[in-house]
């Protein structure tokens, strides 16, 4: 079978949804798969066979750190090095800019390619749901529905500085472009909590399907900023990804009628902890940036 690896292009994106309701059971946002292309061009791929597109995956650098993602094979093609021809284009790709540590999210069905690239398990990290959430159609950047009064203070893009060092002490290192872009595109839907010298200290976004990225390291900041999330209308049942090492987030979400049914391997190349501070994220952005 003859794999050929090319870039990404915006005309794929319908495809790239498609394929991922294939391989994973539910389709990808469209708006997410364009959000990577514009931050990183360059580092997503399609993999076709015949022309027709039927694996697909990318990587996000930021500085010395990277996160793959968006690793889907399409059932038909599995097993048939597609996987493996895309990940192994990213991996160089990835080194080429700089990046000396690497993550993804891997399922049960991916591990064992990671492994033998050189990937090795740090934790696990769930998908909660919320089905009893309120749900609106559409969400624009016109709708702006006036959130529960919880003291959880609004955000905009005047802020994007604080959120970006919140979220780089969490993360890694800084997401300034993905930050300031959700914020951007989410006005109503950013939140935080400062300390008593005016400091942001917690801060969450509510997108339109899932809540994250969130930081917060107290169970008091992380059961505000969730309460604020929460009284907004999303066009599904939110979602929140959240890594295991967070202290008190599993216990939140139980009593906030979320449930976990699915979670992924946190994987980890180039270094053996975690570059960032997991126990203080409340939410990932997504699997495909971290």
């Amino acid at each position: 079978m003859n794999v050929d690896v090319r870039p990404m292009r915006h005309s794929d994106v319908p495809a790239a949804s498609a394929l991922s309701q294939a391989a994973y059971g539910h389709p990808l946002d469209e708006r997410d798969v364009r959000l990577y292309l514009d931050l990183d061009p360059k580092g997503w791929l399609v993999a076709t066979v015949a022309g027709r597109i039927v694996g697909m995956g990318g990587v996000s650098v930021f500085g010395d750190q990277a996160v793959i993602g968006l690793m889907a094979t399409h059932p038909d093609h599995q097993r048939q090095g597609v996987g493996s021809a895309v990940f192994t284009w990213l991996v160089s790709y990835a080194e080429a800019r700089g990046a000396g540590r690497m993550a993804l999210y891997a399922t049960e069905l991916g591990a064992a390619l990671y492994r033998r690239h050189g990937f090795a398990e740090l934790e696990l990290t769930d998908t909660w749901e919320n089905s009893t959430a309120p749900r609106a159609g559409e969400l624009t950047p016109e709708v702006l529905p006036a959130p529960a009064d919880t003291g959880a203070e609004p955000l905009s893009s005047r802020d994007v500085d604080q959120i970006v060092a919140l979220d780089a002490e969490a993360f890694g290192a800084s997401r300034e472009r993905l930050i300031a872009r959700l914020v951007a595109e989410l006005p109503g839907r950013c939140f935080g909590i400062r300390d008593e010298a005016g400091r942001l200290r917690a801060h969450v976004i509510a997108q339109r399907q899932r809540i994250g990225p969130a930081v917060a390291g107290s169970d008091r900041d992380a059961a505000l900023l969730l309460e604020t999330a929460l009284s907004l209308p999303f066009q599904e049942p939110p979602r929140i990804l959240v890594p295991r090492a967070h202290p008190t987030a599993a216990a939140l979400l139980q009593r906030r009628g979320f449930t976990a049914p699915r979670f992924t391997r946190y994987m980890l190349r180039g270094t053996a902890v975690s570059p960032g501070r997991r126990s203080l994220i409340l939410g990932l952005a997504n699997y495909s940036v971290g």
